[in-house]
């Protein structure tokens, strides 16, 4: 995971970009995300803010708390959020739920940093690394509102953080192909361990980075990946 102190910065900033395409952008269009508009995009940042604060107050407190009581119900509220509020009330939900977290996050003793938390998914964290998780929220999903905001507007070191992380993620699935990323613009590469023949994909970072976050079909002659998460 990355440093505290670098997702906080990453997370608000990313949190300001979602913003402002939520408050200038037509809700109502289509977004990235099949079956999504983008007030469904921008209910589920609000959302998720909201538990992963969850998470928070319960390394915060001692008592787990889980992220949502169901996919059901999680998979409603989303619904429910583009079905029924304004563009006005989804920009200040998004604003209000940024916040909610960041002062989530600002309450928890570093004592508590080191609680190991349960994902949704499963997966068990540190409290500190929930920061890098809201961090990859909002900026990602800033692309999914398709407001002409691509990946080429992401810090490098974001992109970087995020092919560790993609990479890693990736050859844990079943059948995954075996991928070396040789991004043009970096001095490294990135290994997706996955099995079969191996391929190389290159091109700029950001661009690997859409292909590996299934935002951009594969280059020609490299395999179709499975689905990051």
């Amino acid at each position: 995971m990355v440093e505290t102190g670098q997702a906080l910065r990453w997370v608000e900033e990313g949190q300001r970009l979602f913003e402002e395409q939520v408050a200038t952008a037509d809700l109502t269009e289509p977004s990235l995300l099949p079956g999504w508009t983008r007030a469904h995009v921008a209910g589920h940042v609000a959302g998720s803010a909201d538990a992963l604060g969850r998470l928070l107050t319960g390394a915060r407190t001692g008592v787990e708390a889980p992220m949502y009581t169901s996919d059901e119900s999680r998979a409603a509220d989303i619904e429910r959020r583009a079905a029924t509020q304004t563009p006005k009330e989804l920009y200040d939900e998004t604003v209000a739920s940024g916040r909610r977290f960041a002062e989530e996050f600002a309450a928890l003793p570093e004592s508590a940093w080191s609680t190991q938390i349960r994902h949704r998914t499963g997966i068990v964290f540190a409290a500190s690394d929930i920061p890098w998780l809201r961090a990859r929220e909002v900026w990602i999903h800033s692309v999914d509102l398709d407001t002409g905001i691509g990946f080429d507007a992401f810090p490098a070191g974001f992109v970087d953080a995020l092919l560790d992380d993609v990479s890693r993620d990736l050859a844990r699935h079943d059948g995954c192909p075996a991928v070396t990323l040789a991004p043009d613009d970096r001095p490294r590469t990135w290994q997706i361990a996955g099995t079969g023949p191996a391929h190389t994909a290159t091109g700029p970072a950001a661009d690997l980075l859409a292909w590996t976050l299934g935002r951009r079909p594969a280059p020609a002659d490299l395999p179709t990946l499975p689905a990051w998460l």
